[in-house]
């Protein structure tokens, strides 16, 4: 990773797409691939690299990598999908994308976690809003 955001994320999602031909079935990231990790200090201005693109951008780079079948099933995608929509106040959009995670997940303490997301998706509630 380097400084260029564009060029990180176009490179992470080259990477997991040739893991995923190779077969990998779990993929895992540094949590914050846009930039070089900096979590190794303390230092309250990194707040502002945790999200510098926003979930409207995010959410476009997860329906592009939507059009692989394989992940039609794949229930971190559909997760991560419900709380960017839930974020962009598309309330009963995340709410479906929610539901589509709970049927996918056998883990009773993640599917309990995500039905409490669930009900906090009401139309224009921000995920942890009082909905």
């Amino acid at each position: 990773c380097d400084w260029n955001i564009d060029a990180n994320s176009a490179r992470a999602e080259a990477l997991v797409r040739h893991a995923a031909s190779q077969g990998a079935q779990v993929i895992l990231l540094q949590e914050l691939f846009e930039t070089p990790y900096f979590c190794i200090e303390q230092d309250n201005r990194h707040l502002a690299l945790a999200e510098t693109a926003g979930p409207a951008a995010a959410l476009a780079a997860l329906d592009a990598l939507a059009a692989d079948a394989r992940l039609a099933d794949y229930q971190p995608a559909w997760a991560a999908r419900a709380d960017l929509l839930q974020r962009l106040g598309r309330g009963t959009e995340a709410t479906a994308a929610y539901d589509r995670a709970i049927g996918l997940e056998a883990d009773p303490v993640v599917r309990a976690f995500l039905q409490q997301r669930r009900r906090q998706a009401g139309p224009g509630q921000p995920p942890g809003g009082s909905g």
